[in-house]
């Protein structure tokens, strides 16, 4: 009996170790702020997400996200996907396409 107590007290601990470990790999980014997600694509370091105010975009993993809807017309971006440079953007009014990484 006394050995079936160690052996589930060195269980506890193992699976408390690892468990804390999984959740430790997830951190909390700065944004983007404009409402809710619903696209995300990358294009090398670049991170695209397409909210209800429109495309935001990351270059340093998430810290920081700018605006990238000079231009448009668009806003609740359903969907978007990238080839290269070019970044394609789906709405409920088309499909929109900026082939220099979202600039224009």
């Amino acid at each position: 009996m006394k050995s079936y107590v160690h052996f589930s007290f060195i269980l506890v601990i193992i699976f408390l170790t690892i468990s804390n470990r999984l959740y430790s790999q997830w951190t909390n980014t700065n944004g983007p702020i404009g409402g809710v997600i619903s696209a995300l694509a990358t294009s090398g370091t670049n991170i695209f997400a397409g909210t209800e105010a429109g495309v935001f975009l990351s270059t340093n993993n998430g810290t920081s996200w700018s605006s990238i809807n000079n231009g448009t017309t668009f806003q609740n971006v359903n969907a978007i996907a990238t080839n290269g440079s070019d970044v394609y953007v789906g709405t409920f009014n088309g499909i929109f396409l900026s082939s220099d990484n979202g600039s224009t």
